[in-house]
């Protein structure tokens, strides 16, 4: 059997390498100018329409075809399994009312248990009750903890503690895919939420170079699982527990029977304090702070379901452990679409041709009508199978290796190319027409 297969692989490859050589000299040269001339009529338009920026931005949507990875990476990404240094505090499962009295108790109970740092992801932008405020300010400035502040807002606590910018980056209801290096308040820049954490936690210089960077998303859907609800099990919550950070309620977080647990998961690690659910972290209805994500499953129609503070523990562990993605410059991945489409055309040109010749051959008693259906069908599978190469190739096997291409970008490109290349094509085939009928006359 496998010589078998063998031998008709062979056969298929010098078929096709007869069916090229067959072709006209001037037929292929055709081809060759058509496809330079369809390049040039690309760049010229791009030259006065600025199609490239264009065609970036029509693909950096919301709906992204490189959002397929976060659907299936599970078997592709062994970095999801790795250890997270993030644990995550739902302020919400304490009355909003003594929301500062209680934060004063949870970061003298969270120290005991020698963590590696604490913050705080709560804007305080007025004063409250004034003996609330005393115990929050007398806590702070004791274990000075990192401390939010938003871009339009203020707190009254800055000068207690070390203060970061807040605010994400993305259009309003698109789904979160960057995050910022820095923001500016007040005039000055002042590092990120993620950026001064990663700076105190390892000493990483905060990065005024470049405002924002694509996040690499380390966790699935929501991004966090409950420590101690031990309600839900099966495939589901084993993959909560492989892949997203730990978080706990602050009524676990208070509760002295649960001490060894506590330590287990807040040892030398990262405490983020965070409003992530009223009552309990997992409570649908409420979408204060919640965000759409890519790791979302559905492509369209999104919920925000991944809390701010899970969104700032994904950069502080991208920044922690170097875990950027690559990305092309604009002219890179430009000659990457064309160097895609070389590739295609002379495949759609020596296979199609081959198939069409196979075709003719095999049903040459038929209609033609029935000849060209099927020609155009193999030919149109083949530009179909090479746009889910494209997908594919772009938005999951390179992005799992840490390459970001967008596949949007390649796919539009890759059609306005193939659309000026037989643009390109027609221009020559008339201007061919036209001067042998010139010789004729």
């Amino acid at each position: 059997m496998a010589r078998l297969l063998y031998l008709s692989r062979i056969s298929m490859l010098k078929s096709l390498r007869k069916s090229f050589q067959k072709t006209p000299v001037s037929h292929r040269l055709r081809f060759a100018v058509a496809f330079v001339v369809g390049v040039a009529l690309y760049v010229f338009l791009d030259r006065i329409k600025d199609i490239n920026s264009q065609v970036i931005e029509l693909a950096s949507q919301d709906i992204s075809l490189n959002d397929i990875y976060y659907s299936v990476r599970s078997d592709y990404d062994s970095d999801l399994l790795g250890d997270k240094q993030v644990v995550l505090v739902n302020l919400g499962s304490k009355p909003l009312d003594s929301l500062r009295s209680t934060l004063a108790v949870l970061l003298e109970r969270t120290w005991q248990f020698s963590p590696a740092l604490m913050a705080v992801d709560v804007t305080f932008e007025e004063d409250k009750v004034p003996q609330s405020d005393r115990l929050l300010k007398a806590s702070l400035n004791k274990y000075h903890p990192i401390l939010a502040k938003a871009k339009m807002g203020v707190n009254v606590f800055k000068e207690c503690c070390d203060v970061a910018y807040i605010n994400l980056p993305d259009a309003e209801n698109e789904s979160i895919r960057h995050y910022y290096n820095y923001g500016v308040l007040d005039g000055q820049k002042v590092p990120s939420f993620a950026s001064l954490i990663a700076q105190k936690k390892a000493g990483r210089a905060v990065d005024f170079n470049n405002p924002m960077f694509r996040l690499r998303y380390n966790c699935v859907e929501n991004g966090y699982f409950d420590v101690f609800d031990t309600l839900n099990s099966g495939a589901h919550r084993h993959d909560e527990l492989r892949y997203n950070f730990p978080a706990i309620e602050a009524t676990d977080l208070l509760d002295t029977g649960k001490d060894q647990q506590l330590r287990l998961y807040l040892k030398g690690k990262i405490v983020i304090f965070a409003w992530m659910g009223s009552g309990f972290m997992n409570y649908e209805e409420d979408v204060s702070d919640r965000f759409k994500t890519p790791t979302d499953r559905a492509l369209v129609n999104r919920s925000p379901i991944m809390p701010g503070a899970v969104i700032h523990a994904v950069a502080v562990e991208m920044m922690l452990n170097n875990y950027y993605y690559s990305e092309p410059t604009v002219f890179t991945q430009f000659l990457i679409s064309i160097v895609l489409l070389v590739l295609a055309y002379l495949t759609i040109i020596v296979l199609g041709d081959w198939a069409a010749a196979a075709i003719d051959q095999r049903f040459k008693k038929k209609r033609w009508l029935m000849r060209f259906l099927l020609s155009a069908i193999v030919k149109w599978s083949l530009v179909f199978v090479w746009i889910l190469l494209l997908i594919y190739g772009a938005g999951v096997l390179l992005m799992a290796r840490g390459y970001y291409l967008e596949a949007g970008t390649l796919l539009l490109q890759f059609g306005l190319l193939l659309a000026a290349v037989s643009i390109g094509d027609e221009i020559i085939r008339t201007y061919r027409e036209s001067k042998m009928k010139k010789q004729k006359d």
